[in-house]
C-alpha cells in the first residue's frame, strides 16, 4: 500500500493545474539566416544593355535573392547566398545573350568579351555552359590573356594587361568602343555570319579567327595615325584649291584634294534607338586622307572625294560653314558628303551614295550629328 502512495503522489506532482504551460521555451538564433554577398557590374554590348534582366546560378542553381535589372548607365547590382559561390551569370538582349562568371562578392562586367572568353574556356557555347557547366579562375585568366593579345594584333585598341571581367568600362570609353568596333567588324565581315557564328568558331578553338577591326578601306594610310581634329577654325579651309563663284562671297566650287588637311574626327554619332533612358547612339569616324572622305558607322562606310568638279564645293553661311563633296562619276559611283561646321566644331556629316565594298545595294544614306547626351 505504502508504493501505491508514493506512485500516486508522484504522478501528481507531474500533472497539475499547469499542464497548458509551456514548459520549454525556444529563442530564436542565426543558425537558419542566410547570409548575402553583393555582386555588382556592367552589361554591355553596341550599347548599355538598359532595363535587361540579369540572372545568376549559383550552387544548388540558386540564384539572385531578388531581380536584377541593368541602368541607363550599364550598371546592375545584387545579392547572393554568401555560401553559394561561385556565380555564372547571364544576360539575355534581344537575339543575343551573354554570360560571366564570378567566383566572390565583387564586380564583373558582362559582355560580348567576357562571352568570348568563357567560349574559349569551356569549349562550350556560354548559353550551354550557363546551364550546367563549369570553368576555373585560371582557365579564365588564361582565355583572357590569349583573347586580348589576339584582339591586339587585329588592331583594336586593348592594352595588354586589360582585365576584361573586371576593367572598368563606360560609354564610349576604350573597352566598351572595343566592344563597338568588334560587333562591327563581324557585320561587315563575309566570313563571319553573325556573332553567334564567332562564339562558335571560338568555343572550337578557333581564336585567330576573331575579325580584324575595320579600317578605311579607300586609303593607303593606318586613319588610327591621322591627327584627330575637334577645332576646325576658317583656316582650316583652303579656298586656293577652290575656284571662286563670281558676284558671290560665300561659294567657292571646283575644290581638290587641298582643301583641307588630312583629318579623323570621332566627336559624332549616330542615333541607333530611344529607350525610357534616353538615346541611343553609336560612334561615327570621318576621315579625311587625300582626295578621300569618309563616314563609318555601324560596320557601314561611304566614301566621297575631291575631285576638282563642280559639286566638290565650300559654301560660306553666317556662321555656319558647310562643305559639299562628290565622288569621281568616272568611277561609276557618285557619292555625295556634307559636312556642316558651326562655331569652328563639326556639327553634321550626311553621306550618301554606295556602301565601301557593296555594289548591289544602292543608294544608302549615313548621317551622324552631335552626341545628344554630351
Amino acid at each position: 500500500m505504502l508504493n501505491l502512495f508514493l506512485i500516486s503522489i508522484l504522478i501528481t506532482g507531474c500533472g497539475g493545474d499547469n499542464s497548458n504551460d509551456s514548459s520549454v521555451v525556444i529563442e530564436p538564433t542565426d543558425q537558419f539566416e542566410i547570409e548575402y554577398s553583393t555582386i555588382t557590374g556592367t552589361a554591355f554590348a553596341e550599347s548599355t544593355l538598359n532595363g535587361k534582366t540579369v540572372t545568376a546560378s549559383c550552387k544548388d542553381s540558386v540564384g539572385f535573392k531578388e531581380e536584377v535589372v541593368v541602368d541607363e548607365h550599364g550598371v546592375w547590382l545584387g545579392q547572393v547566398d554568401s555560401s553559394k559561390f561561385p556565380c555564372r551569370l547571364e544576360v539575355k538582349a534581344n537575339e543575343h545573350s551573354y554570360h560571366s562568371y564570378i567566383s566572390q562578392a565583387g564586380r564583373v562586367n558582362i559582355n560580348p568579351f567576357t562571352d568570348l572568353a568563357i567560349a574559349y574556356a569551356s569549349t562550350q557555347l556560354p548559353a550551354t555552359w550557363y546551364q550546367s557547366g563549369s570553368i576555373t579562375v585560371d582557365q579564365l585568366k588564361s582565355a583572357n590573356t590569349a583573347l586580348v593579345n589576339e584582339l591586339i594584333k587585329k588592331d583594336y585598341s586593348l592594352d595588354s594587361k586589360t582585365d576584361l571581367f573586371t576593367a572598368e568600362i563606360q560609354t564610349v570609353n576604350p573597352l566598351h568602343l572595343a566592344i563597338q568596333a568588334l560587333l562591327d567588324a563581324i557585320q561587315g565581315s563575309n566570313s563571319i555570319q553573325d556573332y553567334n557564328a564567332l562564339l562558335t568558331l571560338i568555343k572550337d578553338g578557333n581564336l585567330s579567327q576573331l575579325p580584324e577591326k575595320l579600317k578605311n578601306q579607300n586609303t593607303e594610310t593606318n586613319v588610327d595615325d591621322l591627327p584627330n581634329v575637334t577645332d576646325f577654325s576658317l583656316n582650316k579651309f583652303n579656298n586656293k584649291a577652290c575656284t571662286w563663284v563670281e558676284n558671290t562671297t560665300e561659294l567657292y566650287i571646283n575644290c581638290n584634294k587641298d582643301v583641307m588637311s588630312d583629318f579623323k574626327n570621332l566627336s559624332l554619332v549616330s542615333i541607333i534607338g530611344i529607350s525610357e533612358s534616353g538615346i541611343l547612339t553609336k560612334p561615327c569616324e570621318i576621315y579625311k586622307y587625300g582626295e578621300n572622305l569618309t563616314l563609318q558607322t555601324g560596320g557601314k562606310s561611304i566614301t566621297a572625294q575631291f575631285t576638282s568638279q563642280g559639286f566638290d564645293q565650300i559654301y560660306y553661311q553666317n556662321d555656319e560653314n558647310q562643305i559639299v563633296v562628290s565622288a569621281s562619276p568616272s568611277k561609276n559611283r557618285f557619292n555625295t558628303a556634307t559636312l556642316v561646321f558651326r562655331d569652328n566644331k563639326l556639327f553634321t556629316a550626311t553621306f550618301e551614295g554606295y556602301l565601301n565594298n557593296e555594289s548591289s545595294l544602292g543608294n544608302q544614306e549615313l548621317t551622324c550629328i552631335m552626341n545628344p547626351n554630351s
